[in-house]
């Protein structure tokens, strides 16, 4: 974990074997990281030990998620499925089934009502997390998606795409409220705490700042 005003490395932990994918709760007490091996760490960031390890995949953890609050935890996997978890007990709560190749993308609402997943056979998934169910699926043409993010509790989202574009989703609607076209394939975009802000990196090595308006 490093410090991002100074750049200083605050801590350091070993998962016992490589890491696919790491989250970690809006305080920074807890993280969370994925394995190929299938397994899930939940870390205690004052310890630095791991306070769940939960078998939660038979392949490998490609993506996953942690809500703010640090209670639930998604996973997504080359098994085809993405898990939610219980943080606290391990509890497995759903198993949702529906993609086609392997999950390379999972994002949760900050309320922890909706998830929302991608493969690259399948159109990006939005779900309820109360009855395990799609919600809606995004049929839209927008090339491989290689990031998905959820903003706040789960109305509008976020993708980065191979063909260049970070589009601005209305979920309640189905449909692309704004898009920007980088300079070359999108391959990852995050969202500020406030969704006020996109930030999206593509192939060419450029960074992009973008102001959002909902």
């Amino acid at each position: 974990m490093w410090d991002v005003g100074t750049g200083t490395l605050l801590l350091e932990a070993w998962a016992g074997s490589a890491v696919n994918a790491v989250a970690i709760d809006g305080s920074a007490t807890r993280a969370i990281s994925g394995s190929p091996d299938g397994v899930l760490r939940v870390w205690d960031l004052a310890s630095l030990t791991p306070i769940q390890v939960i078998r939660a995949h038979q392949t490998s953890i490609l993506a996953l998620c942690l809500n703010p609050a640090g209670t639930i935890a998604a996973t997504a996997s080359a098994d085809r499925t993405i898990k939610v978890w219980e943080v606290d007990s391990g509890r497995e709560l759903h198993n949702l089934m529906g993609h086609k190749d392997f999950v390379r993308s999972v994002s949760i609402s900050a309320d922890g009502v909706r998830a929302m997943s991608y493969s690259r056979q399948s159109p990006i998934l939005v779900w309820d997390l109360a009855s395990g169910s799609v919600l809606m699926e995004i049929t839209e043409e927008i090339g491989t998606v290689n990031s998905a993010v959820l903003i706040g509790n789960g109305q509008s989202a976020v993708t980065g795409s191979g063909d260049h574009t970070v589009r601005l989703w209305d979920l309640d609607r189905a449909r692309c409220l704004a898009t920007f076209t980088a300079d070359d394939t999108v391959t990852s975009c995050s969202v500020s705490a406030d969704a006020g802000t996109i930030i999206a990196g593509d192939g060419s090595g450029a960074v992009h700042i973008l102001q959002m308006r909902l």
